[in-house]
């Protein structure tokens, strides 16, 4: 299997965007060179029989959540706000983007001003490939000491067995 990304950019001519598919050699965000255009990207694997970059396309597997390149998020009525000052008078148009406004409480401002809505499934990073949703998870240092929680110690079990001969407690060792 070989693996890809796709990007995806805004298009006038095409709605859904005008996708560009990269092989890349792992799915580190880091070493990725994503477009400045791009708004939207994903992985995915294809496999290695698959020589030009449509046939794998074609034949996607191991597909990756969308990742959304944004300058910021923004709240439901921050999005509302800016999408009803720049709507035309189109109905269907107003009509599409209440269902987005009410099925969505995040939205993203992109680099080429699109607001994107942000599902539970999507990551948000910022044009520094700064992870912005879902807030990233501290890595855990080594040292843990300082932490209240790793210093508390029971001093009694918290329910005793039904059959406690059969989980007999440890005598406490003598205590200097």
């Amino acid at each position: 299997m070989k693996t890809y990304a796709e990007f995806i950019e805004p298009d006038r001519n095409n709605p859904a965007g005008r996708s560009t598919v990269v092989e890349v050699k792992d799915r580190d965000i880091s070493k990725l060179s994503i477009p400045a255009r791009c708004d939207i990207f994903y992985f995915f694997d294809s496999p290695a029989h698959n020589t030009t970059t449509a046939a794998a396309q074609d034949e996607q597997y191991n597909i990756s959540r969308f990742h959304i390149v944004a300058d910021k998020l923004m709240t439901r009525e921050e999005a509302k706000k800016m999408v009803t000052a720049s709507l035309n008078t189109a109905q269907r148009t107003h009509m599409q983007w209440d269902i987005k406004l009410q099925q969505n409480d995040i939205f993203a401002l992109t680099r080429s001003y699109n607001i994107e809505p942000v599902r539970k499934d999507s990551i948000v990073i910022d044009g520094n490939k700064k992870q912005l949703y879902p807030k990233p998870v501290p890595e855990i240092a080594d040292d843990l000491a300082g932490r209240p929680e790793d210093n508390m110690k029971l001093s009694r079990p918290i329910s005793v067995p039904k059959d406690p001969a059969r989980f007999k407690l440890k005598p406490k060792p003598p205590q200097p």
